[in-house]
């Protein structure tokens, strides 16, 4: 049975050192773009961590999988939370703001859960 084997980590080109808390990110992207293909041959477009603009791109990655969860049908609150963001978009129309506010939001959020 499988409970009685060992353990298997994938050997995945994408596999961090640094970053602790993205690993649900990871995860839906690994869910995502699955095709079939064995870890190292994977191709993620995922910049290694040490790249000067993969903290960019997973912020990028992060706000793209909030959107889809939080506007998607399934989601009970869709509706609310499309509302909410056309009013704050309505409210803070300046895009630089915009981004601004966005980020101490997640900051804020990331100093309540340690």
């Amino acid at each position: 049975m499988m409970k009685d084997g060992p353990a298997k980590v994938a050997k995945m080109k994408w596999r961090t050192k640094e970053n602790k808390i993205d690993c649900g990110l990871y995860m839906m992207m690994h869910m995502e773009m699955y095709e079939g293909e064995i870890g190292l041959k994977w191709k993620t477009n995922i910049l290694d961590e040490k790249n000067r603009h993969y903290a960019e791109q997973m912020k990028r990655m992060r706000m793209r999988y909030t959107a889809k969860i939080l506007l998607h049908n399934a989601n009970k609150n869709s509706k609310m939370m499309s509302d909410f963001a056309i009013k704050f978009d309505e409210q803070h129309n300046d895009k630089e703001e915009q981004e601004k506010m966005v980020e101490e939001a997640m900051i804020k959020k990331a100093k309540e859960e340690k």
